[in-house]
């Protein structure tokens, strides 16, 4: 078994001195299509990734008023490589909001969390955005399987 192939344990050492935030145009203007969230080392050394550090983020839909959620979350293994980052340093991380999050979701207020599962990172702030019924449903459809040829 591979480190990929198995699920992580949580190492609060390993992600000390890292954040992730909203990233400025995120916060400034939300956008449920275009989610991104800065992964930041506010510490004072540098933070080096391990071989299993796999960089993902990814958005949970909350309610009014609901804070966590438990949420499912895969990828595939060429996603998400970490990069080193020194004291100061930060990426920015696209957020993908996964199926089982658009299958609950409803029109409406809603908020976002984003969530790094390979550090055990969250973003404190909740991420204001409108659900509408179209953006739903789009999504909805996106995660469709697809038919199989006749």
């Amino acid at each position: 078994m591979t480190p990929r192939d198995r699920a992580l344990p949580s190492d609060p050492e390993h992600s000390r001195g890292l954040v992730i935030r909203w990233a400025g145009p995120t916060a400034a203007q939300p956008d449920i299509e275009l989610l991104a969230v800065d992964l930041v080392n506010e510490g004072t050394e540098l933070w080096t990734p391990r071989e299993e550090d796999l960089i993902v983020a990814g958005g949970l839909l909350l309610s009014p008023g609901e804070e966590r959620a438990s949420f499912g979350f895969g990828f595939f293994g060429s996603q998400g490589a970490a990069v080193p980052l020194g004291p100061g340093d930060y990426a920015r991380l696209p957020v993908s909001i996964g199926g089982s999050e658009w299958a609950r979701a409803k029109p409406g207020p809603a908020h976002v969390r984003a969530v790094l599962p390979a550090l055990s990172l969250w973003t404190e702030d909740l991420l204001p955005v409108d659900l509408t019924a179209d953006v739903i449903d789009r999504h909805r459809l996106e995660d469709l399987p697809l038919a199989e040829p006749e």
